[in-house]
């Protein structure tokens, strides 16, 4: 280890020496198709500490970008002509792009920054006084990682960044090193090597950890940051990387194997620190549920699967076991995976209290450790209700769950729960199982325990249980949850019920106060909280009538809730119907008209959702149910709603993955076609009849057949091209959009020319109205005198539905509203297999079989075909007129009155 002056003497020398103009370092960026964050990456370079003029030199290598990188480039240079280079190749990916940039460097050390990403300001001095201080003994310097824009926050890897200094991988294996980009290298080592033209993934972890294994040493700098970007318009390609088959096939063999090779080559074995990162890379791929069809297909599946068995074989067991970001159930899978089964590898125990799996005769996991997960504690109908799921990893479908209220069994009733299934590339690993039971509230006598239990192979385990966010109450911040005359509240390993009154009541909310007192340092909201729940008892005895909350969207109405709102502030006055919008909507001061409307997010509006019966959304997104945010370990015994789910439209597709019953806990779900309502009831979305209703939309009442010539396109969103929601619930510009397909194919058609002159012969006009979801890209498109394009913040669906008389839209249930009033639709679906990819799985309704028009492809078609129509004056032909009639279960203008009805009963 140098001695104090010696490091002195050292960084003297050094920086002395490189006074004088001389590159210390060059910094290589590969540019492809970043015109939006190109300037901020160049800016971070140009404001280091270190005098870019005389130690600094940019190798700017377009990879044959397509955008207007180029133009930025060249105004750099002709700043900094001497100390920035630029160069243009033909597109061959971002591996070749940092080969070609490393041959023109002339600095002493290389950095390969992406062009997205940025330097802190005194990156390089840093980097240079540190080389200064560890030249013999290291050729790779690198930074911890961390997050900024569309994610905040360190990289999971920077826990070897505890203090700077020389990490020797055969000490520390589980330190590894994946990125290039946040890594300096000596010249004259990074030339020995050369990224993988092959690899799409993971070429900077192969290129990096060839370096790496040369002296089995790197360096940690850890008092400045590599600031790394998530994009928010998840355009960049690691975003997208699992739907490509690169990512599979092609990384076990370029990737994994290639350093399995390497390894036994200069090791003459594969060493802990080569495993330790295979295992980091591996159990990625583990965690993939379901590989696509059409990324993958059957014979490369299974071949994608054998080469993964192969790999694993490389790997010793403890570092399966000792992975930090699966699950116990991957684990196994992944020890079974390379024991072909595991057969002698893992055995079951028997005894009197307990069983146990010992793997290679030691102690795996045993049953008491195990626990189940409650979803549902209510209270209804003079029986306390339970629902819950065993996620324990013993598979033995004898296996009873048992819930005791003291000494009293009651077992419960096995409810299939395929969406908690443990699904590893399309093959359920692991059946978990769900239960629910109900306990006559006449059993309980005093201060009564619920416990749970399983029994298997005749042994009784009692479990441990853990409260799910669906509860009324919580162990994290005790609470309590009080209905009905009763009050359950959490114990250790049991549940606490006992019968309420006032007293009670009040010692149960003193102790809450008390807990909150005590963490109102720790945990924000705390001490606001005491006062808003002391306010809700005062309130809850002075208000007689229900209260009813309605809303749509959070800035604009207009939807089913809107619609319903109206109805049943009309026709029933016993309860308080209030409707919640956010100030600034267009829609807030018409609302206004009709009643009673609570600003979006303020104080007003959270209390009333706590004092609320039900809750009537025609949308069912979290922040919409859960105003509160993080601040609802605070509430959750006062959350007491009834959700009614309006829709925002006929369902279509598979949406159970997002209106899953154990996330959302609709209670009442309205549909408006039998086919609709079969299909949920028979999906997996975990609801029965009690739940789902076959109503109608309410805003199907305000819908009729008159319409003028206008042709109007509505196309649904795309995840992809939708950035996230701000602070403030909006989404911003994404500046990437007009370089996409759908931008293209819709610009395209609205500016024809054979449509506008077809448009402008038959008297037509076309109104675009884009997904709000997309409204700030509205700027995008180019209109004419034939196209009206429309934000979607400035009109009235309604109005536009009825005075329309052709609806164009690709994959939205726009189209059944429509259809509704017996006018013609055509779906233009040019991105059919990328679309369900990339939204939902695709549902009981089939396009081409079920469709309410024709199905177009391309937009030569699709505008020949509206061509033809015009000339018809879009009359509804058969076979669409036909299949319109059969799929609306209604036709009337009572779908308020069924639905206001429903929740009346409920």
């Amino acid at each position: 280890m140098l001695n104090t002056n010696a490091i002195e003497y050292m960084k003297d020398y050094f920086y002395k020496e490189h006074n004088k103009k001389e590159i210390l370092f060059s910094i290589v960026i590969p540019i492809y198709n970043v015109e939006n964050y190109l300037r901020e990456t160049i800016e971070s370079v140009l404001k280091q500490s270190l005098v870019f003029e005389k130690h600094i030199e940019l190798i700017l290598v377009n990879d044959g970008s397509p955008d207007d990188s180029e133009r930025i480039c060249l105004e750099y240079v002709s700043k900094f002509p001497n100390n920035i280079k630029y160069f243009k190749k033909e597109n061959g990916g971002v591996s070749s792009a940092r080969n070609f940039g490393m041959e023109k460097a002339n600095g002493r050390f290389i950095n390969f920054l992406d062009s997205d990403d940025m330097l802190e300001i005194d990156t390089l001095e840093k980097v240079a006084d540190f080389f200064s201080k560890y030249t013999s003994e290291v050729d790779l310097v690198c930074l911890p990682i961390h997050y900024f824009e569309g994610r905040q926050g360190p990289h999971m890897l920077n826990d070897k960044f505890e203090k700077s200094g020389v990490i020797d991988v055969n000490q520390t294996p589980e330190f590894i090193q994946l990125h290039v980009s946040s890594t300096f290298i000596k010249k004259e080592t990074a030339l020995k090597y050369r990224f993988d033209k092959r690899l799409k993934y993971g070429e900077d972890a192969k290129y990096v950890t060839s370096i790496i294994l040369e002296k089995e040493r790197y360096g940690v700098l850890n008092d400045v940051h590599y600031n790394y970007r998530i994009r928010k318009s998840d355009t960049s390609a690691i975003q997208n990387s699992k739907n490509t088959k690169a990512w599979y096939t092609e990384s076990l063999d370029y990737f994994s194997k290639e350093l399995v090779d390497l390894s036994l080559r200069i090791k003459g074995e594969v060493i802990p620190y080569v495993q330790r990162l295979l295992m980091y890379d591996l159990q990625w791929k583990l965690r993939v549920k379901e590989i696509p069809s059409e990324v993958l297909n059957e014979q490369e599946r299974i071949e994608f699967v054998s080469k993964f068995k192969n790999i694993l074989s490389y790997i010793d067991d403890s570092f399966i076991q000792s992975s930090k970001y699966i699950n116990y159930d991957l684990k196994l899978f992944a020890h079974y995976l390379k024991y072909a089964g595991g057969k002698g590898v893992f055995n079951k125990f028997v005894y009197n209290d307990n069983i146990k799996v010992f793997y290679k005769d030691k102690l795996y996991m045993d049953m008491r450790s195990q626990k189940v997960y409650l979803n549902f504690v209510d209270f209804e109908n003079d029986k306390i209700n339970i629902e819950g799921l065993f996620l324990g990893g013993f598979e033995d479908k004898e296996a009873k769950i048992l819930v005791k209220l003291n000494s009293l069994i009651f077992e419960s009733e096995y409810v299939s729960r395929p969406k908690s299934n443990l699904k590893v590339w399309g093959e359920v690993i692991k059946k978990n199982r769900g239960f629910k039971v109900s306990i006559p509230l006449k059993q309980i006598k005093n201060k009564s325990s619920i416990t749970f239990w399983i029994k298997q192979d005749d042994v009784e385990v009692q479990l441990n249980y853990y409260l799910t966010s669906s509860n009324h109450f919580a162990k994290r911040v005790p609470s309590y949850y009080a209905e009905d005359g009763w009050i359950v509240y959490p114990g250790k390993y049991n549940l606490v019920i006992i019968q309420s009154n006032l007293k009670k009541r009040l010692r149960k909310e003193l102790g809450m106060i008390k807990r909150m007192l005590k963490i109102r340092k720790k945990k924000k909201g705390a001490k606001k909280a005491i006062l808003v729940r002391l306010l809700y008892f005062v309130l809850k005895t002075i208000y007689k009538k229900p209260i009813y909350l309605y809303m749509d969207r959070i800035d604009k109405a207009d939807d089913n809730a809107e619609v319903l709102y109206k109805y049943a502030s009309k026709h029933d006055k016993t309860v308080n119907h209030k409707f919640i919008l956010d100030k600034r909507s267009e829609d807030y001061e018409r609302m206004k008209e009709h009643g009673d409307v609570i600003p979006f997010g303020s104080y007003k509006h959270k209390l009333n959702l706590l004092l609320s019966d039900k809750f009537i959304s025609s949308h069912a997104d979290e922040i919409l149910l859960n105003p509160f945010r993080s601040m609802k370990m605070f509430y959750k015994d006062l959350i007491t709603y009834d959700f009614v789910f309006l829709q925002h439209g006929v369902i279509q597709n598979d949406l159970s993955d997002w209106l899953y019953k154990y996330q959302k806990n609709i209670k009442l779900f309205t549909t408006t076609s039998r086919k609709e309502y079969e299909s949920i009831l028979a999906s997996d979305y975990g609801y029965s009849d009690k739940e789902v209703k076959l109503l109608g939309l309410p805003r199907h009442d305000r819908l009729h057949t008159k319409s003028d010539k206008v042709i109007l396109v509505m196309p649904t969103w795309r995840k992809k091209l939708s950035s996230q929601l701000n602070d403030n619930f909006i989404r911003e510009y994404n500046p990437n959009f007009k370089q996409s397909e759908y931008f293209k194919h819709y610009n395209s058609l609205l500016n024809s020319q054979l449509l506008i002159q077809s448009l402008l012969k038959f008297k037509y006009k076309i109104k675009f109205v884009i997904h709000p979801a997309l409204k700030e890209q509205i700027r995008d498109f180019d209109d004419n005198e034939c196209v009206e394009l429309i934000n979607p913040d400035d009109i009235s669906y309604a109005d536009l539905f009825n005075s329309s008389k052709h609806l164009i839209t690709d994959y939205s249930s726009v189209a059944f509203d429509f259809a509704y009033t017996r006018k013609s639709i055509s779906y233009f679906q040019f991105d059919q297999t990328e679309f369900f990819k990339d939204h939902f799985s695709a549902g009981y309704f089939k396009y081409e079989t079920m469709g309410l028009g024709p199905v177009i492809k391309n937009n030569d078609e699709l505008i020949h075909y509206l061509v033809n129509m015009m000339q018809k004056d879009f009359i509804l032909e058969e076979p669409y007129l036909s299949r319109v009639n059969e799929f609306f279960e209604f036709n009337d203008q009572n779908n308020c009155k069924r639905n206001y009805e429903a929740i009346k009963n409920m």
